[in-house]
């Protein structure tokens, strides 16, 4: 399967927003700490290879916006939203299956308020082999559609 190519906004925005919630100093540089964990929260680790071509010399203290950007880009765009969809699920369920307790969990946590009937009638809209819970291909088609089908 082809990679993209471009980012979409809301990546491009993600992105930004994170390196904007790590730039303490409000520099437009990050310092080595705020780096890494700009780059944790779009989910990657750095390899120390990569932060060596970074921060070359020990004195190599801060990081521009566009050296921040060109990587993240490259991290976003290799993402394999396969992956990060089982990633999600697997985080969601404790057996395999999403049930009401484990919506309302991930709702609650998002910060979302979300009423029991609009729980329920998720999870009766997804819920095709009528257990009361979605399952991993359930949870595909909801959060990729026929992307992945």
């Amino acid at each position: 399967m082809p990679r993209k190519k471009q980012l979409t906004d809301e990546e491009r925005a993600e992105i930004e927003e994170a390196f904007e919630l790590f730039d303490s100093d409000k520099d437009k540089q990050l310092d080595r700490d705020e780096f890494k964990v700009a780059l944790q929260a779009l989910g990657h680790t750095i390899t120390k290879e990569k932060f060596k071509s970074i921060f070359r010399a020990p004195e190599d203290k801060l990081c521009s916006w566009e050296d921040y950007f060109e990587l993240a880009q490259q991290i976003v765009l290799a993402r394999d939203p396969k992956l990060e969809t089982e990633k999600a699920f697997n985080l969601m369920s404790d057996d395999g299956k999403i049930g009401p307790r484990e919506l309302r969990k991930a709702f609650k946590q998002l910060g979302e308020t979300v009423s029991e009937e609009e729980i329920v009638a998720m999870i009766e809209e997804f819920d095709q082999d009528g257990d009361g819970k979605i399952d991993m291909p359930e949870f595909f088609e909801l959060m990729m559609g026929d992307e992945f089908s």
